[in-house]
C-alpha cells in the first residue's frame, strides 16, 4: 500500500454505505450476489472478499478488493473472522447488525462479581467506538477472543475466550459500556481472569480512540460500577466512578446531595488485582499506571524526540506536570536558555516528583499524555495514551 495515497476518505465511506444498504432488503442482492449470502450478511455481519467485486470503488478500478480489505482492517472497521464452510475467508462488519431485542438485552449476572461499566468523559459512548472496538479486538494478535456466533447484535456482542472457555458480553448502553461474564461449565467465578479482561479492553479502547482521532483528554474512558452506596441506591440508577490508586482504591459517587466514597467491595475489586480494603496483591494491573522514576528519563526523552515534540513549549509542559514557575525560571537560568537542556532538567524534576507533581499525578505515560494534551500537543498525547 506504500504506492497508494488516499486523499479523500469518502470513497471508503461510500463502500461501507453500499454494504450497509444491501442489508435493508434481501431483494437487493446486487452487492452480495445471492439471497443466502445477503441473509447471512444481514444476520451475522459476515461477508466474503468476492462480495466487494460489484461495489463501485472496485468496479471503477480505484482500488482492488485486497487493498480495500487491508485499509478497512487497519481502520478497525472490519475484522477477519476465519474460514467458512466453503473454505473462503470471511470478514465481519459490526455496523450492519440489528439492535438486540429487549428480551435479549436483559441478562442475569452470576454472583461473585459486579458488572464492569466503562464510561467516557464526554458522558456517552462516542460515535463509532463500540463497533470499532469489536473489530479491534477481533484483529488482535492474541486471537483468543472469538465471536459467539449466535449472540451478536449491533449494540451487544458476546465473545468466547478460547484460552479459558468463559464468555464476555459487551453491551453498548448509550451512556456507557457494560461488561458481564458467563462462566464456562465446570468452573467457578474465581477461575475467570478478570484483570486480564479489564486490561485487554482498556488497551483496545485506547487504540480505537486514537484511530478515530478523538482526544483522549475529552473522551477518555474510565471504569465504574452501578452505585449501591447508602442513600444513593434508591435514586435513579447511576454510576459510581472507580478510582484505582495504590494507597486507596475506592469508588466515588458525585450524584445526590453530597459526594460519597467507599472502599471497593470484593465483587468490584476482583477486576483490578487489589483487595477490597485496598491492600496490594503481587501484581498490579496496568490500570494502576506504574510510576516512572529518574531512571526513565532517557526513555521519555527518546519518545518526545521521536514524535517531534516542540521543545520550546517545555515551560508549559512543566507547569502541566506540576512543576512550579519559580523552579522553571531557575532551570532556564541555569541552562542559559538552551531549550533541550531545559526540557531535560524539567523532566528530571518531574520524575523526582518535585514541587506539586504528586498532586498533579504520579509520573507515568498517562500523566505525561494528559499534560501534553492540555498544552495542545494532541497527536503526541494520543500516542502516549496508547502506551499507558
Amino acid at each position: 500500500m506504500k504506492d497508494i495515497v488516499i486523499t479523500d476518505p469518502q470513497i471508503l465511506l461510500d463502500l461501507v454505505n453500499e454494504l450497509i444498504l444491501c442489508t435493508f432488503t434481501f431483494k437487493n442482492i446486487r452487492t452480495m450476489g445471492s439471497r443466502s449470502e445477503a441473509e447471512r450478511f444481514h444476520s451475522s455481519g459476515r461477508f466474503k472478499k468476492q462480495s466487494l467485486q460489484k461495489c463501485d470503488i472496485i468496479k471503477k478500478g480505484l482500488l482492488t478488493a485486497d487493498q480495500v480489505i487491508s485499509i478497512l482492517i487497519h481502520l478497525s472497521i472490519i475484522a477477519p473472522v476465519g474460514i467458512n464452510s466453503e473454505g473462503e475467508e470471511e470478514y465481519f462488519l459490526p455496523c450492519v447488525l440489528v439492535h438486540a431485542p429487549v428480551s435479549v438485552l436483559a441478562s442475569t449476572v452470576a454472583p461473585g462479581y459486579s458488572p464492569l461499566l466503562i464510561t467516557f468523559k464526554c458522558g456517552y459512548t462516542p460515535r463509532g467506538v463500540f463497533s470499532c472496538l469489536i473489530s479491534s479486538i477481533l484483529c488482535s494478535r492474541e486471537g483468543q477472543w472469538v465471536l459467539a456466533s449466535d449472540k451478536i447484535y449491533r449494540n451487544q456482542v458476546m465473545f468466547h475466550l478460547t484460552e479459558y472457555g468463559h464468555y464476555v458480553l459487551l453491551k453498548n448502553c448509550i451512556k456507557y459500556l457494560q461488561v458481564t461474564i458467563t462462566v464456562c461449565h465446570g468452573s467457578t467465578i474465581s477461575d475467570v481472569p478478570f484483570p486480564k479482561i479489564q486490561e485487554f479492553l482498556s488497551q483496545h479502547l485506547l487504540i480505537v480512540i486514537t484511530k478515530l482521532r478523538y482526544s483522549a483528554h475529552k473522551v477518555g474512558h474510565s471504569f465504574g460500577f452501578h452505585c449501591t452506596l447508602e442513600d444513593h441506591a434508591t435514586s435513579d440508577p447511576h454510576i459510581a466512578q472507580c478510582i484505582i490508586s495504590i494507597q486507596n482504591p475506592h469508588i466515588k459517587c458525585t450524584i445526590g446531595p453530597s459526594p460519597m466514597t467507599a472502599s471497593l467491595t470484593l465483587e468490584q475489586a476482583i477486576w483490578f488485582k487489589v483487595s477490597s480494603k485496598g491492600q496490594d496483591k503481587t501484581n498490579y494491573s496496568n490500570t494502576l499506571r506504574t510510576s516512572f522514576d529518574i531512571t526513565h528519563l532517557s526513555m521519555v526523552l527518546r519518545f518526545l524526540t521521536k514524535e517531534h515534540y516542540d521543545a520550546t513549549t517545555w515551560q508549559q509542559l512543566g507547569l502541566a506536570l506540576g512543576i512550579y514557575q519559580p523552579t522553571l525560571n531557575k532551570i532556564e537560568s541555569d541552562a542559559r536558555g538552551k531549550t533541550e537542556d531545559c526540557l531535560r532538567v524539567c523532566l528530571s524534576s518531574w520524575l523526582r516528583q518535585e514541587d506539586n507533581v504528586k498532586e498533579s499525578g504520579i509520573p507515568n505515560w498517562y500523566t505525561l499524555a494528559k499534560a501534553l494534551d492540555s498544552i495542545g500537543q494532541r497527536s503526541i498525547a494520543d500516542l502516549a495514551y496508547v502506551k499507558h
